[in-house]
Parts: structure tokens; sequence; C-alpha cells
């Protein structure tokens, strides 16, 4: 968490160097934009690049990823994901600073999971691909011309298949968060 904290505050920093101080028309600098994500609820993040394709229209492309071990006594557990990410965003300008945005994802995940009992009793071994499609919302500030903050909230459909069993199934609905830091070139 610690890690986490510190990266946002150094890319904070590194973007506030690069921005212009002045603010004009948010509008006029939109373009081509490198996000960092950070997932909402687990110490997780990602790289990726928006483009607006209208002006009032952005895709994004985005690669996120995520490792966490579980260590108890007698087990331990590793899980880590890596997904690719395609957003469509629908912006409605509420003030010259502020968006609030329709969000239609997709994404690809590769999940690998490993449970490891200490006396060898069970253990597994275990990789999924996980596709998923999505809708959700957002909103978007511009704190200068060039620097964004966001945070976005959509409810995906996933299907797992497991490629270790050759067994697909249907996983559900999973909710996804992010809150992410644009800068605009």
């Amino acid at each position: 968490m610690k890690y986490t904290i510190s990266l946002f505050l150094s890319l904070l920093i590194m973007a506030n160097a690069l921005a212009q101080t002045d603010k004009t028309d948010s509008t006029s600098s939109r373009g081509f934009a490198i996000r960092f994500l950070f997932d909402g609820f687990r110490p997780s993040g990602g790289l990726g690049a928006k483009l607006w394709i209208s002006e009032t229209s952005a895709m994004a492309l985005s690669l996120t990823g995520r490792s966490d071990k579980d260590a108890q006594p007698g087990y331990s557990n590793l899980l880590q994901t890596i997904s690719l990410i395609i957003d469509y965003e629908k912006h409605w300008p509420i003030s010259k600073d502020l968006n609030l945005f329709g969000l239609a994802t997709t994404s690809i995940a590769y999940l690998r999971s490993q449970y490891i009992h200490d006396n060898s009793i069970y253990s597994s071994d275990r990789r999924e691909w996980m596709p998923a499609l999505g809708v959700g919302w957002g909103a978007e500030y511009w704190v200068t011309d060039r620097i964004s903050f966001s945070a976005s909230q959509s409810i995906n459909y996933r299907y797992r298949y497991s490629i270790d069993e050759n067994r697909h199934s249907s996983s559900g609905y999973v909710a996804v968060s992010y809150l992410l830091v644009s800068v605009y070139f």
C-alpha cells in the first residue's frame, strides 16, 4: 500500500512539472494522453493511452496488473493477473473543467492462481483466460490544460476459460473501479 501511495504521489509531482500552470479552454488541449490507473479496491494499477476521436468521445487502451501473495501457517496462495482493457467514453461537459461520461468497456485478462499446502496434501496451479464486457460511468476533472483526474466505475460480465482443466464457465458480474491521472500532449 505504501508503494502505491508513493507511486501515485511521484506521478502527480512529475505530471505537475510537465503541465501548464494557466487554464484556458480545456477542449483545446484534448488529443492524446498517457493514463496512470489505480484500482479503487486492490493494490494494483496500470498504464494506458487515451485518444479523443471527437469533441465528446474518446477511446482508451490500458494494461493493468496485480500480484497478491497470502502466506499463512500451513499454506500459501499466490494470485497474479494481467489485463488488456479497451474503453469507449462518451462525455457530457458539465463545466469548462468537468465532464461526466458513460463508458463501454471490453477486456481480456490472464489469471494464474497457485495454492500450496505445506505438507503437500493439496496444491493447485490454475491458469485462466477471462474475457469481459461491461458498461459504466465516471467523471473527469481537468486540473490544468494538460492534467486531468478521473474516476470510473463499471459493471462487467466475465466469462472464464480454464486452460489447465479445459473447461469454461460464466463467472457473473464484477464491479471494477479505477482512479486515473491523465497527462495530455
